[in-house]
Formats: C-alpha cells, structure tokens, sequence
C-alpha cells in the first residue's frame, strides 16, 4: 500500500523547564505514566502542594465502560507519576465528572470542573459535546485536551483545545487509500450513522474517493436503530466491492451481524469501533473475522510501548485496555511535559506550551501540536481475527514520520 507518506518528525524534547525550582523536568518516559496538569486559573497551581487536573467523562449513560476505560487510564498515569516525584515535585490529583455522554451532563460536568480550581481539562470525547463547551473554556482560557475525532471541529479556531485523538479527517483518508491502493476497489459503498460525527465522515470519504476517480455509494441509520438490513441490502445490490461502516458500538455491532445475514462478501473497513473489545465481544468471531479498522490503538500490537502500557494495565486492572484508556492516559503525560516545560500552570503559558509540543513519545502515538492543535498524524489499520484486533499496518500523516 502507499502510505500517506511522512517526512520527518522533531525530536523529543530533552530538557524541560520545572515549574518552581528550574531544575531539569525528566525526560518522557513511553513505559511510564505522565500526568494530566490540573487546571488552575492562575499559577497558584505550582504554589501548593498539588496540582489539580479536571476530567470530564461518560461513566453512565449509553457506553458506560468508555468512561470506566478513560477514568482508569487517567488513574492510572496519575498513580505512577506522582510514585515518579510528580509533577514538577507536586503531587497530581485528578478531578472526575461523569456527563453521561450528553451535552447538558457535559456542561454540567465542565461547570463543576471549573469551579474545582482545576489548571486544564481532559474532556469531552463526543464531538457533539466538545462543540457544547468549547466557547465556555475559550472564555475562560482554559485548556482543554479532547477527543471527539469530528473533521468538523478542525474549524472551532480555539486556541485552547487540543485534540489527543485523530481526527476523522486523517482516519477516513487512510481507510480510502487502504481500500483503494492497496485493495484496488473500485465501487466502494458506506453506511453511516446520520449524526454529524458519522455524516462528517462519510463527507472525507465521498470527497476523497471522488478525487480517486472510484465510485461511491452509501446509506445513512440513526442512531438506535436495531435494523439496517435495508440499506445494507440496497448497497449490495449496487454492486459495490468493498463495505465502509462508520457508526457507534451499539450499531456497528448489529451492522457486522446484518452483513451476513444480507450476504454481502467484500472487504469491510470499519470505524475504530471494531479495533475495541467493546464492541468485539457483541460479535460472534465467525462474523467478525476479517473485519478491518483504521484505529490509533489496539492491545495487540508488537509496539514495545504499547506492550509494556497493556502489561502495566492487566496487572493493575485485569483486563486489557482500548482506545480510551491509552488516549486518555497519553493526556495526561502530555499535560505533565507541558506544564514542566511552561514552568508554570499560568493558562496561557501552559497552552503555549501544549502548542510547541514535538515527538513527545506516548502508548499510543507520538505527539506533535499542528497548528490546528491537532496531536496524533499516524494510524493502524488492524484486521480482526479469532476475536481481536491485530495490526497490520502502521500509515503517517503527510509531513510526519516516527
């Protein structure tokens, strides 16, 4: 497959500057945690004894175990970096709301957060959420590290937000050339979820196939939809030769079941979804075997990083962990290194260093700030078998390379 190819990545930063004493920050360590800087609104944060951090996330709701598998990573950095000396020598604390996963819980968790003295937030993940609350912490300068992966929030032109997850934009692109170079398919169908996560999606993936010159078709389902087996059928009637699903567990789940059942037989790229256990242990193995996925993070990769994050994980969770909980856990390193290299938990001083953040090693990416704010520029394509999702090829961002 051609890759997106990358040219060069900066170097990890070697020295950073500690918050009070000007001594040497430690350098970033992949196999150990780093903690999420709490937000404070002044830089009475590195005055104290400890340094606030705020975490909005979903632990009821629809997809409770995201939450749970956010608050554990977020736990678990924390736990090892203040057994490492903390940050800047002060003791990290982590502060959780649970939204629900809806907009009015976001917002009502995020008030609460601010009123916690908090120096910077992780949070929201849904992409609906981020938009609820994105104003709110422009006007209060406070930054953010989120990870709803909507193309559309590249345009929130918030200097504030940073996203730790890929965007969908970057996600779609790769799942194209995958299909397309690597497959050679030439009538690709998509069914999606019509709200504006999915429907942003299937946006990239029409744009970008078209500039291919290769055919495409696709059927939208709402959310909580039990049944697709129409629209399934219709695209298979079209005589596509390779299936795109972009949607969430609940529905992708019973998606996967569908296509066999409407005996559609073509390569299918999935959203990250199918890379997660979540929504792999809904499945029958037999169903889901082959399934691909373009997805930042998989358990079951050959990595060394991420072999040692799943091992430190199982020991202390006895379960594996997902994309939420290598997301979340890498927030919180890269708040640690940006707080040590501002000196400060100063708001603007803490989001300009966020920005300047280059080859900062993590579990799940290496993370450099574009000026979008983007973090993360590559992605696995993993490829279900007997159950699990393994890699099979690591792609890069155009202008990025390990």
């Amino acid at each position: 497959m051609k890759k997106i190819l990358g040219t060069s990545m900066a170097l990890i930063l070697t020295f950073a500057l500690t918050a009070c004493s000007g001594n040497p920050a430690p350098k970033a360590d992949a196999g150990k945690g780093s903690e999420v800087p709490a937000k404070e609104t002044t830089a009475e944060a590195v005055k104290g004894d400890t340094i606030r951090i705020g975490i909005t996330t979903a632990l009821t709701g629809p997809s409770p175990l995201n939450g749970q598998r956010t608050k554990e990573g977020v736990t678990m950095a924390v736990e090892e970096i203040n057994a490492n000396g903390g940050v800047a020598g002060k003791t990290l604390e982590a502060v959780i709301e649970d939204d629900g996963a809806t907009t009015s819980g976001t917002m009502n968790s995020v008030n609460k957060l601010l009123s916690e003295n908090v120096v910077a937030l992780i949070g929201p993940h849904m992409s609906s959420n981020v938009v609820a609350v994105q104003e709110q912490l422009k006007n209060q300068k406070m930054p953010f590290l989120y990870g709803g992966s909507s193309p559309t929030l590249l345009d929130l032109n918030n200097e504030y937000g940073f996203r730790v997850r890929p965007s969908d934009s970057l996600a779609c692109k790769i799942a194209c050339k995958y299909l397309t170079d690597k497959l050679q398919c030439k009538n690709i169908g998509m069914i999606f979820d019509n709200d504006n996560w999915a429907t942003s999606a299937k946006d990239v993936v029409e744009a970008t196939l078209k500039e291919q010159g290769v055919g495409f078709i696709s059927e939208g389902y709402n959310t909580g939809d039990k049944d697709m087996t129409g629209q399934l059928t219709k695209l298979k009637n079209s005589g596509i030769d390779a299936l795109i699903i972009w949607g969430h567990d609940a529905e992708i789940a019973i998606i996967a079941k569908q296509i066999k059942e409407v005996g559609i037989d073509t390569p299918i790229m999935g959203s990250a979804g199918f890379a997660m256990s979540t929504v792999l242990d809904l499945i029958d193995p037999s169903v889901s075997e082959g399934i691909c996925s373009v997805s930042e993070f998989t358990p079951y990769s050959d990595d060394e990083r991420v072999s040692g994050f799943v091992k430190r994980y199982h020991e202390k969770y006895n379960s594996d962990p997902d994309l939420y909980s290598a997301a979340y856990y890498d927030a919180v390193y890269l708040l640690k290194d940006a707080i040590e290299r501002a000196g400060s938990t100063e708001p603007d001083q803490l989001r300009t260093a966020l920005a300047e953040t280059k080859g900062l090693a993590g579990v799940m990416s290496t993370m450099t700030a574009s000026d979008k704010g983007e973090m993360i520029h590559e992605m696995n394509i993993c490829q279900v078998k007997d159950g699990k999702a393994y890699v099979i090829e690591r792609i890069f961002e155009d202008g990025y390379e390990q």
